[in-house]
């Protein structure tokens, strides 16, 4: 055996708040909850009304089996995500205090377990304030959700096996077809043990394209050149992934270890003109940031969701996302990786500066961040701050980004210009991120021309999913901000703040950031159409608002169409209104006339159409999940939408109701705010997340509202 991977995403206890008597054997005399993870404790007191959520201590504990197959292996505890702090034992032995927070980390319990017994295994997580720990800001505008909140696996290796995030694969040169790649492998042995190290190069359909043996560069890494003919270039429009094997093997051939790595071949720069090129050719950075969190599963979110969050985004057409303000994922960063979208990632921070602890962590976060996102072709900035600024913290951020990657960029988000200026902070990255400020942006372009720019954030205008005036408030102020940035090639792009609403305990914006074009349960805005006419090449058409409008029979209302089209023409009742050509906006002044309402819409010859029906009194509660079969791994997550209509099945757009669920089978759980087991409809939908149990069955969920009974939604947990 080479290398195995176990997950140990199972079996683990649980206890909220502090242990005193940390050396009984099995921490015993306290009340445990069994638990899988990812799993947070803030799960329930986030995104909620009440102000405060716990921030303190919390124990994880589990026993794992060693068995003799495992006798003179390496066993490593890999930890993807653990927030705050991690204080970690192995049967009583003290392993270590972890600051990674976003960016894991690795355990070496080799010589700490007892094979054929049980090994217990214990976590103290600690999301309290701290300088040494980032964003070490105490109330940032997101929440700092305790818990371990990403897998945890164990890693059975040979003795000597290749070191852990230990490979880097590099594009040298692309010319015409060809390029030319080098890696390097650094590897773990034990004396006198001699070895060596075989990469094969393998395209999308498996075929062997690249194959040698590595060169021995020192005592701990390989290093391997090669070259691609035929190259396909990694893009967005073709997100194309090479995979790389790596197999250690020893004097005899036997093999000690194998990896796979997957990367992408491009290359890009910035212009401070001309903007960004990829590949040769220019491209408008276009997107939004994101968070890490769901309601009712705070930041413990499954792989499959952190897809979909990647799968929405380029849905809208977008062709790069901001990380905010973190190190996200990296299964995100995989589905960023194979759809075909670009990524600035950050380390932890939102407006502030600590002192010497905060310094240390933000230069080991960024160097654990490169380590371990290095290979992902989508990443091409390393973000060292966000809103704040401090030139002697930066100059060594950008010379550790440098050292470890030299070929990509570094930037930092600055949203007060004067004052960067002022420490000489706008001088440092390679790419100048402006938070805002676009009123300004163009005398600071001619007094600094040879600056790169981009556009961290931009509009953060605060609407809930409620009132259709409102929501197409935020569509005028989105516009006004995107035209600016289209239309001027000196800047590169920008990402829009933000992709959905968000959960904070920012005294400002608490409990829930409303600045999303889509909602916390990423159910769309208006201005997620909106900026999907502005992303996306196929026609695109969308009425914002609703026909539903009881008592305004024969008067004047405005019909907001938004459409990436030339013309679009509107129809009430089969009569038309007229036609109008406008960029995105269009804009019609009708008489109000209950039906059905349609806008017709041509771009090159190819009609689209949007159409909206006036509703009935509410008659039905149509409950349906996005999966109708998920794993019973106690970690899987189905998404409920909830949708009251009328009869004919047309949504009723001022149905805002509570819908109280009902869930019957002994396997999962509904994960409402503060816990119930409610659906609150926003205009006429709203949505919960179900999570798995671990047991297998059918689990059957029904809704009660203003008494109407919904259907029966099963889910089969397999």
């Amino acid at each position: 055996m080479a290398r195995e991977v176990k997950l140990l995403n199972k079996n683990w206890l649980f206890h909220i708040g502090e242990i005193e008597e940390r050396l009984l054997p099995n921490y015993g005399g306290y009340e445990w909850d069994p638990v899988t993870v990812p799993h947070t404790w803030n799960d329930i007191d986030t995104f909620v009304p009440t102000r405060g959520y716990y921030r303190g201590i919390g124990w994880y504990k589990r026993y794992l089996e060693i068995d003799e197959s495992m006798m003179g292996k390496a066993l490593l505890l890999e930890f993807e995500g653990v927030y705050g702090s991690a204080e970690i034992w192995i049967n009583g032995v003290y392993k270590g205090r972890f600051l990674a927070g976003y960016t894991g980390c690795l355990v070496d319990i080799t010589k700490d377990i007892r094979v054929g017994f049980d090994n217990l295994l214990a976590v103290r997580v600690d999301n309290r304030h701290s300088e040494e720990i980032l964003p070490a800001r105490v109330e940032p505008d997101y929440y700092l959700y305790g818990g371990i909140y990403r897998e945890v696996k164990l890693i059975v290796a040979n003795k000597t096996h290749i070191a852990w995030r230990g490979v880097r694969i590099k594009t040298d040169e692309i010319n015409g077809n060809m390029a030319v790649i080098s890696a390097e492998a650094d590897f773990v042995k034990e004396r006198k043990v001699k070895c060596k190290l075989d990469m094969v190069i393998y395209d999308m359909n498996d075929a062997v394209i690249a194959a040698q043996e590595c060169t021995l560069k020192d005592n701990t890494t390989f290093v391997s050149q090669c070259i691609i003919n035929d190259v396909n270039l990694w893009s967005p429009d073709n997100p194309y992934l090479y995979r790389a094997e790596f197999r250690l093997t020893d004097k005899l051939g036997q093999i000690l270890d194998f990896i796979d790595v997957n990367f992408g071949v491009r290359e890009f720069e910035f212009h401070p003109e001309k903007g960004f090129y990829l590949n040769g050719k220019p491209l408008k950075l276009n997107g939004l940031n994101r968070h890490q969190c769901f309601p009712g599963l705070g930041n413990a979110l499954p792989i499959s969701l952190q897809y979909e969050d990647a799968r929405l985004i380029k849905e809208m057409g977008a062709n790069i996302v901001r990380n905010s303000h973190y190190p996200h994922h990296p299964s995100f960063l995989d589905a960023c990786d194979r759809l075909g979208l670009l990524v600035y990632t950050e380390i932890a921070t939102w407006q502030t500066i600590g002192e010497e602890k905060f310094f240390n962590s933000a230069k080991q976060m960024m160097k654990e961040m490169i380590q371990r996102d290095y290979n992902h072709p989508s990443i091409i900035i390393w973000g060292m701050m966000n809103e704040g600024r401090s030139r002697e913290l930066f100059l060594q951020l950008h010379e550790i980004a440098h050292n470890m990657d030299p070929d990509r960029m570094t930037s930092y988000c600055e949203n007060k210009l004067d004052e960067g200026k002022e420490i000489g902070t706008v001088t440092i990255p390679d790419v100048l991120s402006v938070n805002y400020q676009l009123e300004i942006l163009d005398e600071f372009h001619k007094k600094h021309p040879n600056y790169c720019l981009f556009i961290g954030e931009y509009t953060n205008s605060t609407i809930p999913r409620k009132d259709p005036d409102k929501l197409k408030e935020q569509v005028y102020r989105i516009a006004n901000d995107y035209e600016f940035i289209e239309e001027r090639d000196y800047i590169s792009g920008g990402t829009l703040w933000s992709m959905h609403d968000f959960g904070t305990d920012y005294e400002w914006s608490w409990p829930v950031q409303t600045s999303g074009v889509m909602d916390m349960y990423r159910i769309p805005k208006y201005s997620y159409y909106y900026m999907k006419s502005c992303w996306r090449k196929d026609p695109i058409v969308f009425i914002a608002g609703h026909w539903t409008m009881h008592g305004k029979e024969g008067k004047d209302v405005e019909v907001l169409v938004i459409s990436n089209c030339d013309e679009v023409e509107l129809f009430i009742n089969g009569v038309s209104q007229g036609k109008k050509t406008a960029k995105r906006i269009f804009k019609f002044n009708v008489k109000y006339e209950p039906g059905t309402i349609k806008a017709v819409a041509s771009k090159d010859g190819q009609n689209v159409e949007a159409v909206l029906q006036t509703a009935g009194k509410p008659e039905y509660i149509k409950i349906e999940a996005n999966k109708k079969e998920i794993p019973a791994d106690g970690n899987e997550v189905s998404i409920i939408t909830a949708t009251v209509t009328d009869k004919s099945g047309v949504l009723v757009p001022d149905a805002d109701w509570k819908i109280y669920l009902n869930c019957e089978g002994d396997s999962g759980k509904l994960c409402g705010l503060g816990g119930e087991n409610i659906i609150h409809t926003k205009m006429g939908i709203g949505r919960i997340a179900f999570k798995a149990g671990t047991k297998k069955g059918i689990v059957e969920i029904k809704g009660e509202a203003n008494g109407i009974t919904s259907n029966i939604c099963k889910i089969n947990m397999i």
